[in-house]
């Protein structure tokens, strides 16, 4: 009491001691700081980690206590909160609450909730916000068994039917396929045509020209006629149901190398450089003659919206033709340096074109003409024959 009297009373509030005997810090280490009070430091408390000890996933799914092998529904559960703690560990950068395999992983520092002692090197943040937790292992979606992978298209490297084709001619400028919306395949053989239905497998001879070759085919929209070229200048319509030819219609001088149809109205390039416009409906031959190039037409091809007719020529030229007035091409490309047969619209965009060139050229141009800009361009090694835009596929 009388060392009580004589010195000065403390009235800061202490904490008391630990129980127990206390311990020696040491020379090199210095004590911790305790709050007062038992109220938890602020500074010292992970609220992130905090969190991840909260085991959410038992409270919120019973089943994840005991997995069966005959409760699907747990085995569902459990993998769906598998996958939600996974994926906040990597978008918000919580801790994986779920245990981790001691030799590869390292537990985490702190396994309390809160804490209640703070160390000096721990300065509260003034500036900024502190770095959060991340998962110590990254998710990786590829490497679990029930990620969906991405599928390849399976190309056949065989061919799936390999049919005679005895007559058929060797010319680069001719036409002789073409398919309709019927699944019919059209093949002009010398003086006849011939389709094979891919679903019947069934062979007919539709058309039989006597004594003129087979320049050209092309289907109608509706799948029911025929168009053929002849090298005569000649072009037949012709009636699959019925094999028999419904009309002729002449104009040009040589070959008809490329036909197109545009509902009623179709359209022939020759080799005499001009492109024809028929109506089939009308008793005239043609209702309009435009002298579209230099050289024959060997390519020609409406556009989706039937609105622009693309043409080619042996002159290495490309024209897009406008149908109000056909007079004068819209535009026209010099890009490549051989005869252009190859023409195809996308059916996804609209006024993109690719063409094809021969052998002294041997690349594919894709051409905005719209804006009338080159998009891409590829050198296939070989003459291009051919090109087709599938309406179901982004492909060429």
């Amino acid at each position: 009491m009388d060392d009580m009297t004589n010195s000065a009373y403390d009235y800061r509030l202490r904490t008391p001691s630990p129980r127990g005997k206390r311990k020696s810090w040491g020379s090199s280490g210095s004590p911790p700081t305790f709050s007062d009070r038992l109220i938890p430091s602020r500074a010292a408390t992970n609220l992130a980690c905090g969190f991840d000890l909260v085991d959410t996933v038992e409270n919120a799914n019973p089943c994840n206590t005991a997995y069966t092998d005959n409760d699907p529904a747990c085995l569902e559960n459990g993998a769906m909160g598998l996958y939600d703690h996974m994926l906040q560990s990597e978008l918000l950068g919580k801790m994986s609450p779920f245990p981790k395999d001691e030799s590869s992983l390292s537990s985490p520092e702190r396994s309390n909730l809160l804490q209640y002692k703070s160390t000096l090197q721990e300065v509260p943040l003034c500036f900024g916000t502190p770095e959060l937790p991340r998962s110590p292992v990254p998710l990786r979606i590829t490497e679990h068994p029930g990620a969906p992978m991405k599928a390849h298209r399976k190309i056949q490297k065989s061919a799936l039917r390999v049919m005679d084709a005895p007559g058929m001619q060797d010319d680069y400028y001719f036409n002789l396929l073409d398919w309709s919306v019927d699944d019919d395949l059209a093949v002009g053989l010398s003086e006849c045509v011939y389709t094979w239905n891919n679903a019947s497998n069934k062979v007919v001879r539709v058309a039989d020209l006597d004594c003129s070759l087979v320049t050209s085919v092309s289907w109608a929209p509706s799948g029911l006629h025929l168009g053929v070229g002849t090298c005569s200048g000649d072009v037949q319509i012709w009636d699959k149901a019925k094999c028999r030819k419904i009309r002729t219609m002449t104009g040009h001088e040589g070959n008809v190398c490329s036909i197109a149809w545009n509902g009623h109205v179709l359209s022939t390039g020759g080799q005499d450089g001009c492109i024809l416009h028929r109506d089939v409906r009308e008793p005239a031959h043609f209702f309009e003659q435009v002298r579209a190039h230099r050289q024959q037409v060997c390519g020609l091809k409406w556009s989706p919206d039937q609105q622009h007719l693309a043409s080619g020529s042996d002159d290495c030229k490309v024209r897009i033709w406008n149908m109000r007035s056909s007079s004068t091409p819209m535009l026209q490309s010099d890009r490549h340096t051989a005869a252009v047969k190859a023409l195809a619209w996308s059916p996804h965009q609209v006024g993109v074109l690719a063409t094809g060139g021969g052998v002294a050229d041997k690349c594919i141009h894709t051409w905005n003409t719209v804006n009338d800009v080159t998009m891409r361009s590829v050198d296939t090694g070989s003459q291009v024959c051919n090109l087709v835009g599938p309406r179901m596929l982004m492909r060429l």
